[in-house]
């Protein structure tokens, strides 16, 4: 099996993620061990401090790529962004990057969104909403980290309602954030409301890029078609700008041990 990871931050220098080349590549090395062939680099962006620019990060992956293709690893990486949700969205017209160049592969179609580890601003859905008009499909990544998702799981049903892809963390699920990330991501799972898995990677030493590993969990927690719908179905559809398939929810059970 060939994986798509549409969430990493593989780019160096351009965020919290890899620091130089030689970190972007040993990142690169662990994924291809684990099955990856496809990387989409998803630098943060927040259009309300817009830092780094994002023009270099064709020019940056173009250099990787040629490095990967040296060391004879069978992995490639494109462009795309992790946009904090804030009002700057409601008025992206004005931002001074264009929005294409935001969207996952450029494709147009796609945009990663991340919420405050804390909260879920009061604009969140007002942006939602926006984006969608302009004809692009939101995909919030990891709700599984928000403190305040944790504390009230039944929101991101409301977001799933919302038509907003959700996108868990690989390495959620396998404890590397921690055991409230961990809890909610099985339950993203096991009700059905999780359209994407992706590494969400900053280090070479993220477990989570081991995604043969995480398809054979998932196979044994919940369900073939599951892992073959969140792990290779659904990051083949963003990756080619063409339409995911939306899960069916389960019906909503609170399991035993679940603790808010």
């Amino acid at each position: 099996m060939e994986f798509i990871d549409i969430h990493s931050h593989i780019a160096s220098g351009l965020d919290d993620g890899a620091k130089d080349l030689q970190t972007s590549l040993e990142m690169a090395g662990a994924a291809a061990r684990g099955g990856v062939k496809i990387i989409i680099a998803t630098p943060h962006v927040n259009l309300e401090s817009l830092g780094e620019s994002l023009d270099n990060l064709p020019l940056q992956l173009e250099e990787l790529n040629r490095e990967l293709q040296q060391r004879r690893l069978a992995v490639r990486a494109y462009p795309g962004a992790e946009v904090r949700v804030n009002t700057a969205l409601l008025h992206f017209e004005e931002a001074p990057i264009h929005l294409d160049s935001l969207t996952l592969n450029h494709g147009g179609k796609y945009i990663l969104l991340d919420l405050p580890q804390m909260e879920i601003p009061l604009c969140a859905e007002e942006v939602f909403f926006h984006l969608q008009l302009a004809g692009l499909t939101p995909i919030l990544a990891h709700p599984e980290r928000n403190l305040a998702l944790y504390r009230n799981p039944q929101r991101i049903m409301e977001i799933f309602q919302k038509d907003v892809k959700i996108q868990v963390n690989t390495g959620s699920l396998i404890g590397y954030h921690g055991r409230k990330a961990k809890s909610l991501g099985w339950y993203i799972l096991e009700r059905n409301l999780a359209h994407l898995l992706a590494s969400d990677a900053h280090r070479p030493l993220n477990h989570g890029l081991d995604f043969h590993y995480l398809y054979q969990n998932i196979c044994a927690r919940t369900s073939v078609e599951q892992a073959q719908l969140l792990l290779l179905n659904n990051p083949q559809a963003v990756f080619s700008g063409k339409t995911l398939e939306n899960p069916v929810p389960a019906i909503s059970k609170k399991k035993r041990g679940w603790k808010f």
